[in-house]
């Protein structure tokens, strides 16, 4: 099956300079990498003349020596450093550094060693804890309450960005960091821009190479390049608020076009089709603000923000302040802890690096030693990814019960819902249901992952009756039928019954309202096959 990767952390296209712990530049010392984006890798650092940690964002090589990335990524500081909310990470200084070896540097501190070019970066507060994304990839879901208060905390920033002229323009749940202490604030300006001077469209700063925004929570006037304002983050807002109740996005596809072309042009999907459980009044905020038309959403982040608050009050009562943010995500058991992955990290950056070189070696390699030299790019490839794999299985440690070999169980089921999400195989989702079969909200879910996972690897016959619950109403209720139509005209095609399947789709598109991305993929998949049979 084709799926999203959840990877915690993604690797950059070229991960130069190589920095090591204690790595000394200008006035901070590197500690360890925490993170990477598409221009920028991200390193905790700490600042020598006030003793305090900052996440050191340091661009890329590549683009280091492009101008146009250049005044985006010192854009975003501008950006960021005019803002005043406790909200927004805070900037603390933009440069870069001269130039100095790193290595060269530790052996040799005071000498001028330089390279070319100088390495660009911003220094900006460092928030211990995890973004919303790997939160939600460790919860799955978040509840009606925890989204209204990331929702208000949220409006509030941009409320403040916006004031001062800014918009953000790619609100997403990476973009949006829980602190250990209950803070949520918003990062990465990367992609803001100031409503003056007639610069609201300037697209040449903020292209770079890099693709404008994030296709899965982008608003349908930016899909379509059109001028924006502040209620297009509005939108992202509201598409990554459907992301944490319904676990997953709004809309979704096998390509990036595939996706804006839905923001542009599908029905705003109603969250309740996934958790009936979900408020009518969250529900409408939510479709108000996912609306197509700027016009119909809300006029501004503060009269989002007021709604919030309103609507908390109504549903949960005022909340105390002895109630912070912290009660209500921080989670000790939930804490994202980052070094004991660094191993596996490092070594897989090796093992990727290799495999760069040993391509730049055969691009570039003629003659007598063309052989040897591929030879041993390949031996430190294979070196690398035994370590990496070898780190992982030390970090993760043995646990006896197993549902099929190499799967393990897990101590909670988000994280065995998570490993299984990345293993997307139907013995990971058998685990799944076998390890945790009494709680119906993840029974269900993992059942949508597992009978189209068994209809990939040929088990028809066992796919079968999953689908049969989901059309019977057994499971998700009326929200489930379509899924199930869907599936077993899969079924039927697979079995060559053609005008069984058929009628199964016929009888689906009778069905009003538009379809969940699973039951179209399923759709597709039966389709294809009829139409391949004689």
């Amino acid at each position: 099956m084709c799926a999203v990767s959840v990877a915690e952390i993604s690797l950059p296209p070229n991960p130069n300079p190589r920095f090591r712990p204690g790595t000394r530049l200008g006035e901070y010392v590197v500690e360890r990498p925490i993170g990477s984006g598409g221009m920028a890798s991200v390193w905790l650092a700490r600042h020598l003349p006030l003793d305090r940690p900052v996440a050191l964002k340091i661009l890329y090589a590549d683009f280091a020596a492009d101008p146009r990335a250049l005044r985006r990524f010192y854009r975003e500081a501008r950006s960021a450093a005019r803002l005043d909310s406790p909200s927004i990470v805070r900037i603390y200084e933009v440069g870069q550094f001269g130039g100095r070896c790193p290595l060269l540097s530790q052996l040799l501190p005071g000498k001028p060693f330089r390279t070319s070019p100088p390495i660009p970066y911003i220094a900006e507060e460092y928030v211990p804890g995890m973004n919303l994304a790997e939160y939600l990839r460790r919860r799955g879901v978040l509840s009606v309450r925890q989204t209204l208060t990331v929702l208000g905390e949220v409006a509030r920033a941009l409320d403040a960005a916006h004031r001062a002229g800014v918009v953000h323009r790619d609100i997403k749940p990476e973009n949006i960091l829980l602190s250990e202490t209950g803070r949520i604030k918003v990062a990465d300006f990367g992609l803001a821009f100031y409503d003056e001077e007639n610069r609201s469209n300037d697209l040449t700063l903020t292209r770079a190479g890099v693709v404008l925004g994030t296709p899965l929570y982008m608003s349908p006037e930016q899909a379509e390049g059109k001028t924006i304002d502040a209620r297009s983050d509005l939108y992202s807002l509201g598409a990554a608020a459907f992301r944490m109740l319904a676990g997953h996005a709004p809309y979704e596809g096998g390509t990036p076009m595939s996706v804006l072309l839905r923001h542009a042009s599908a029905d705003v999907p109603d969250p309740r089709r996934f958790r009936p459980e979900i408020p009518g009044a969250v529900a409408e905020l939510l479709i108000r603000l996912m609306a197509k038309k700027p016009e119909e959403r809300f006029a501004s982040a503060s009269e989002l923000a007021a709604e919030v608050a309103r609507l908390e009050k109504t549903l949960f009562g005022k909340r105390t302040d002895s109630e912070p943010n912290e009660n209500l995500f921080a989670e000790p058991a939930e804490r994202f802890e980052f070094a004991q992955h660094l191993g596996a990290i490092d070594a897989t950056c090796q093992f990727r690096n290799s495999l760069l070189e040993m391509k730049s070696l055969e691009d570039s390699s003629r003659g007598t030693g063309r052989w040897i030299r591929r030879g041993a790019a390949l031996i430190s490839v294979l070196a690398a990814a035994l370590l990496a794999g070898g780190i992982w299985a030390f970090c993760r440690g043995p646990n006896p019960e197993t549902a099929a070999p190499g799967i393990e169980r897990f101590d909670s089921v988000e994280e065995q819902w998570v490993f299984a999400l990345q293993t997307d195989t139907a013995a990971a989702w058998e685990s799944f249901l076998r390890f945790y079969p009494d709680d119906p909200y993840w029974t269900v879910k993992a059942k949508r992952r597992l009978a189209p996972a068994l209809m990939d690897e040929g088990r028809t016959k066992e796919a079968a009756p999953l689908f049969g619950e989901f059309a019977a109403g057994h499971a998700e209720g009326l929200a489930g039928i379509p899924f199930g139509l869907a599936g077993q005209a899969w079924v039927c095609a697979a079995e060559g019954n053609a005008a069984r399947a058929a009628s199964l789709l016929s009888e689906l598109r009778k069905r009003a309202g538009p379809l969940d991305p699973q039951t179209e993929s399923l759709v597709s998949k039966a389709s294809a096959l009829v139409r391949n049979l004689p």
